[in-house]
This record gives C-alpha cells, structure tokens and sequence, in this order.
C-alpha cells in the first residue's frame, strides 16, 4: 500500500543545519517564478528538527486515551462496540506504559479486531518526521500554498521503501 503524505511547513525561523541535497528534488513553482529560491533542505532540516523535538517532549507527558470501535448498522443504530480506556504513564525505569482503566468485554459481530490492532491502540503512534529518519523518505517540493493568514511551503513525502 503506498501511502504520501503531504506535509504544509509553516516559514517562521530555520536552524542552520545541513540535509544532504539527494534529499530533496526542487519544483519549480510557476506562481513564484520572481520570488526568492526555495531552499529545501533548510526547510526540511527546520521541519524535522521541530518534529524532534515535538517527539522528545512527548515522552515527557502521560495521558488517558479511550478508543472506541462502532459498527453502525441501518438507520445509524450502533450494532456493535470495542472500548478501552487506557492511561499512559510511567514506570519506576522512565519507561512508558499502558495501564488500562476500563475494558469492557467487545460486542463486534460484523469485524475482528486483532492482535496488530490491539497493539496499534496500545501505542503511541503520532507521526514525527525525526532528523534521524529523513534518509527513509523522498521529499518533492510542491509550491506554496497560503493557508489562513500562513505563507507555507508544500512538500510530498513518501517513503523509499513501501512496506508490503
């Protein structure tokens, strides 16, 4: 399954930092032909350092998910229902773990959830493009694009392997 994801980055402060030039292949935007180059390794470099840090501040948070899985059968009406709430906090070594608080027994009849899925719901899954994965992804420089009262830069990201 491929999957692309479409990344808007926000221009407000850049780190001085380096991306290796094979990382990003630069479009040209027939809108913006008279402005300034785009550099897009600073802009990925900038990217992925804030994610970085987004993910390390992560870890420093616990937090109480509740996943709720519905089949809705005609009329809306709900035929079916997973649900667990879960705190993740941590344990005496620093680690993070999922106590759960309530898991009452599933009534899906019309899916299976499994073992992939608990453990999906049993993690923490945001996506954080870290500077220490962007060898894993291409990078296409889209254009920009002004959203709300944002000047951004659009960018495509698709991962070099796509996992069966």
């Amino acid at each position: 399954m491929k999957r692309f994801l479409l990344f808007a980055v926000a221009l407000t402060t850049f780190a001085s930092a380096s991306v290796p030039p094979i990382l990003a292949q630069q479009a040209v935007n027939a809108s913006s032909s008279t402005a300034a180059p785009v550099n897009v390794e600073q802009i990925i470099s900038a990217f992925t350092a804030k994610e970085t840090e987004f993910r390390q501040g992560l870890n420093q948070y616990s937090f109480k998910r509740e996943a709720i899985i519905q089949t809705l059968g005609l009329g809306g009406q709900i035929t079916g229902e997973y649900n667990r709430i879960s705190q993740f906090v941590f344990d005496d070594q620093g680690n993070r773990i999922e106590k759960i608080i309530r898991f009452p027994m599933p009534t899906l009849t019309e899916l299976v959830v499994t073992q992939e899925d608990l453990d999906d719901l049993g993690g923490i899954q945001p996506f954080a493009l870290e500077t220490s994965k962007i060898g894993q992804y291409n990078f296409t420089y889209v254009g920009k694009e002004k959203i709300d009262e944002l000047n951004t830069h659009v960018i495509d990201v698709a991962p070099k392997v796509v996992p069966d």
